[in-house]
C-alpha cells in the first residue's frame, strides 16, 4: 500500500504535512502531521525541493524541507522505478516517519506547496521571508517542476525534456539574481539566451539592442555569457563586436573562445589589433590563447602570419600553441 503525501503551507513561515497511510485491510488510514511554525529559511529549503524534483524523477536521495527550527527534515530516497521512501528524520539521523509514496504523487505534492508559497509570498508582495530573486528562483523552479511532471507521466521519462524559460524571467536574472545560483545554472539548459540573441539579432532598434548585448556578454560569471557567445558565434551580429571584445579582459575560458569565434567571423582591423594584442595576454589559459590564435587564422594578412610564424617557431611555447599556429597558418594559406 502507497501513502499519500500533502504539504501546505498554512501561511509564510508554517508548514503543515500529512502522511496518510493505508491499514491492511484498506477500511481506514493512519494520519501522521507535522506540523511547525519554525522555517528559518523557508526560501532555501523551498528551493531545494522544487529544484529536487528532476533528482526524485530519476531515481536519486534528495533532502527536502527542513522545520521545526531544522530540527526536522523530510528525506525522498528511492524505492523502486515508480516509488519512493519519504522519511521524517530528526537531525538528520533519527527516523520519526518512514513511508512509502509514489515518486509521482510526492513531486505533485512538492509542485502544489511551491505554488501556493509563491501566491502566499511573493504574489502578495511580501519579501520578508524571500527577496525578488528568491521569488524568481521559486517561480522558475515551479513551473519547470510542473512541466517537467507532466512530461514524465505522458512518456514515462524525463530523456527529451527540453527546460524553458520566459523572456521576463530571463532578462531579471541577467540584471538582478545573477548571484542567485539556481537560476544562473539553470539559463543554460534552456535555450532563452540563443533565442533573445536571434531577436536581437534582427531587431532595429540598436540602441536597445548594444545595451543587451553587453548585459548578456560582459559579467563575472560565465554560465550567461558563454550561451551569448555561441549564439553570436552562430548568428554573428557587428552589433556586439565591443561587447565581444571585452570578454577578452574577463578571460573566463568558457566564454572566450566563442567570442572570438564570433568576433572572426565579424573581422574589421580593430578585432585584428585585438587579436594580436591579447595573444600574450598574461591571464589567459591554454585554450584562450589557442582560440586567439584560431581566430588569427582567419586574417589573411602579413603581420599576422609573420606573429603566427613566430609562435609555431618558438621552442618555449607548449606544443598545443604551436600546434594551433601551425594549423592557423594552413588556414591562412588556404
Amino acid at each position: 500500500m502507497h501513502s499519500d503525501i500533502s504539504i501546505k503551507y498554512p501561511d509564510a513561515e508554517t508548514i503543515e504535512i500529512v502522511i496518510e497511510t493505508p491499514d491492511d485491510e484498506d477500511t481506514s488510514k493512519e494520519v501522521s502531521q507535522f506540523g511547525s511554525s519554525g522555517l528559518q529559511t523557508p526560501g532555501g529549503d523551498i528551493l531545494r525541493s522544487v529544484f529536487g524534483i528532476e533528482a526524485i524523477l530519476r531515481g536519486e536521495e534528495v533532502w527536502l524541507q527542513r522545520f521545526t527550527y531544522s530540527k526536522y527534515q523530510l528525506r525522498s530516497r528511492p524505492r523502486n522505478s515508480d516509488t519512493s521512501v519519504i522519511e521524517v528524520l530528526k537531525r538528520q539521523d533519527e527516523t520519526v516517519k518512514e513511508a512509502v509514496v509514489e515518486k509521482e504523487g510526492l513531486c505533485q505534492a512538492i509542485v502544489s506547496a511551491g505554488k501556493s508559497y509563491y501566491e502566499q509570498v511573493c504574489g502578495n508582495g511580501g519579501r520578508e521571508q524571500m527577496d525578488d530573486c528568491d521569488c524568481a528562483a521559486l517561480e522558475v523552479g515551479t513551473e519547470d517542476g510542473r512541466r517537467r511532471l507532466d512530461y514524465y507521466r505522458e512518456h514515462g521519462t524525463q530523456r527529451g525534456y527540453t527546460p524553458a524559460l520566459s523572456r521576463e524571467h530571463l532578462k531579471t536574472i541577467v540584471r538582478k539574481c545573477e548571484h542567485t545560483d539556481r537560476l544562473r545554472e539553470f539559463v543554460p539548459r534552456t535555450d532563452a539566451v540563443r533565442s533573445f540573441v536571434d531577436e536581437l539579432a534582427a531587431s532595429g532598434d540598436d540602441k536597445y539592442v548594444v545595451e543587451w548585448y553587453e548585459d548578456l556578454l560582459v559579467r563575472p560569471r560565465p554560465e550567461i555569457p558563454s550561451e551569448a557567445a555561441k549564439a553570436l558565434a552562430d548568428n554573428p551580429d557587428p552589433r556586439a563586436k565591443d561587447a565581444l571584445l571585452q570578454t577578452r579582459w574577463k578571460a573566463l575560458p568558457e566564454v572566450v573562445p566563442h567570442a572570438f569565434r564570433a568576433l572572426a567571423k565579424l573581422g574589421s582591423e580593430e578585432v585584428r589589433d585585438a587579436l594580436l594584442d591579447y595573444r600574450d595576454f598574461p591571464h589567459a589559459d591554454e585554450t584562450i590563447r589557442t582560440a586567439t590564435i584560431e581566430a588569427l587564422g582567419t586574417f589573411d594578412e602579413e603581420e599576422v602570419r609573420t606573429t603566427l610564424q613566430a609562435i609555431a617557431d618558438d621552442e618555449d611555447e607548449p606544443e598545443a600553441i604551436r600546434e594551433a599556429a601551425r594549423d592557423a597558418l594552413a588556414a591562412v594559406d588556404e
